[in-house]
């Protein structure tokens, strides 16, 4: 049974608005708003209306968009909302919402930092319904080829799509090379294209854009490539238990898409616009995560490490050419307590994103 994280939008005593549904419905237009519920629906929902869905995702944050809650059920099947008529409104994301997240940030040293990301976020391994990752994920890939790839493509072969997406598992956190996907999966590199807009189609993986500026001409433009779920990454990359992983060669590149993908994560959840980019430039100077907000460029690190360097800090001034103006910057890393180089760098434990 999915156990359901409830929020409640009520009358203006709490909201300083006349009519709530303003509110939601402000909310619900957002195009990360609907990205995120959609993932979900997608996720668990098998009448789910997915053409539909990719309509409302073009069109969404237009200005003659809109959305209700009775409107995106009625359009597209969902499930993971319910609406009530009457004094207040009510929103279900289930299970894995913005509720159940804040639940899980307890503090964790390392063992504990592998052990999630070695469980990973989907719905049913959260919610408790199934205690083992393994299985879940066999079942998972099964029904997912089938069913929603196949609804995409007919033309996908299994177990060719399996080692497509196993190849591309074992470069998550990397700059995204199309010729070497393709070689290692056997395909050309017009499926690799293909396949890759699928796993995006379905929110399985998602694009980190290199930061770009016209005072900067020495940049790359690859994105490099990260999977929302880094259960699914373990599991097609053929760990065996956390304690495998902690010690593997994957563990820094699982440790970063991890930290990524719950960050961009946090912004679905909260309906916002996710400005994250890397920098890497062709002198090889690179920062792992530049976040946009406010007209400033913040700059993080992600380390596997419980004592990082001061050394890391050393390429963040790469970013004071740009015309924004380079705000605070961050080390998150396996450290347990909230601490900082100095006042314009802190470091961060994986915990408490």
């Amino acid at each position: 049974r999915r156990k359901s994280y409830f929020y409640k939008w009520k009358k203006e005593k709490d909201w300083g608005f006349d009519d709530p549904r303003f509110v939601i419905q402000n909310w619900m237009r957002n195009r990360n708003t609907l990205e995120f519920i959609g993932l979900w629906e997608v996720l668990n929902n098998e009448n789910f209306n997915r053409v539909q869905f990719d309509t409302f995702r073009n069109e969404a944050g237009l200005n003659r968009f809109t959305m209700t809650p009775q409107k995106w059920i009625d359009s597209t099947n969902a499930i993971g909302i319910i609406s009530y008529g009457g004094q207040e409104q009510m929103f279900t994301l289930t299970p894995e919402s913005l509720l159940s997240r804040k639940k899980g940030r307890k503090h964790a040293d390392a063992e504990e930092i592998f052990k999630r990301i070695f469980k990973g976020s989907m719905p049913a391994i959260v919610s408790g319904d199934i205690s083992s990752p393994g299985i879940f994920y066999n079942s998972y890939l099964s029904t997912y080829i089938e069913r929603d790839v196949k609804s995409l493509s007919d033309a996908i072969d299994s177990l060719k799509f399996l080692r497509f997406i196993t190849a591309l598992a074992a470069r998550c956190s990397q700059m995204l090379n199309i010729s070497e996907l393709a070689r290692d999966a056997e395909l050309n590199q017009k499926q690799v294209k293909d396949w890759l807009g699928i796993l995006e189609t379905l929110g399985i993986l998602f694009y980190l854009y290199p930061y770009s500026n016209n005072l900067l001409k020495r940049l790359v433009k690859t994105p490099k490539v990260y999977f929302y779920d880094t259960g699914l990454v373990a599991y097609l990359t053929k760990w065996s238990s956390p304690e495998t992983l902690t010690s593997g060669a994957m563990s820094g590149a699982i440790l970063e898409n991890y930290v990524v993908s719950e960050i961009r994560k946090t912004y679905l959840n909260n309906g916002k616009e996710a400005f994250m980019y890397y920098y890497r430039d062709k002198d090889a100077k690179e920062i792992d995560l530049v976040l946009e907000q406010d007209g400033e460029l913040h700059p993080i690190e992600i380390k596997k490490s419980a004592n990082p360097a001061s050394e890391i800090l050393r390429v963040f001034p790469v970013l004071d050419k740009p015309s924004l103006k380079r705000g605070n910057g961050a080390v998150i890393c396996l450290k347990t307590e909230l601490s900082a180089f100095n006042k314009e760098n802190y470091i961060v434990p994986v915990w408490m994103i």
